[in-house]
């Protein structure tokens, strides 16, 4: 999609059926005002799903690129921006605890982050045509349930998926918190 030194900005999103045992993933590519799609379908948690969205989108671009993921997902969000450091030093494990549910996957996103200039970005706006709310469109019609009702979990009526738009931006990156 271009040299290897341009920006890409890769927006990911994850849909689970209701039983939560099948689900889809998409992740949109931007860079240069091109977009390339991808997506696929997997039996995985919602987190294991946008893993593997991010795993996707950087498998196509160029290790000297550098790269924004940018998600709704909370816990990935923190994941990368706060945990990951901690996580990596105890061999992928919660401090005092098990592994991470998605222990592998961590392992691979991290190798795939690792020299080449990449960051984190947390967009909870859901309205509009922007590429996050596109990349969610795609997760749930690869999933199989598109007429799904957005921002709610699998079988929980009201139960929020992701935090809302914050405040005054459509993103909100943390000052000096990238993911390299």
């Amino acid at each position: 999609m271009g040299d290897d030194t341009t920006h890409h900005a890769i927006f990911t999103a994850a849909s689970v059926d209701r039983q939560g045992a099948r689900g889809g993933w998409a992740a949109i590519l931007v860079q240069q005002g091109r977009h390339r799609i991808l997506q696929g379908t997997a039996e995985a948690s919602l987190d294991g799903l946008e893993l593997l969205a991010m795993l996707a989108g950087l498998a196509v671009v160029p290790p000297a690129a550098s790269v924004c993921l940018i998600t709704r997902n909370d816990r990935l969000y923190r994941g990368l921006t706060v945990e990951r450091e901690r996580w990596r030093a105890a061999d992928w494990y919660r401090p005092g605890g098990p592994p991470l549910a998605q222990r592998a996957l961590w392992v691979r996103l991290d190798a795939a982050c690792q020299g080449r200039s990449a960051r984190c970005l947390r967009d909870g706006d859901r309205s509009g045509p922007s590429p996050l709310g596109r990349a969610q469109g795609l997760a749930r019609a690869a999933s199989g349930h598109g007429d799904r009702q957005r921002g709610t979990g699998p079988g929980v009526p009201g139960k929020a998926r992701y935090s809302a738009r914050p405040a005054g931006g459509r993103f909100r990156p943390v000052p000096g918190r990238g993911i390299d």
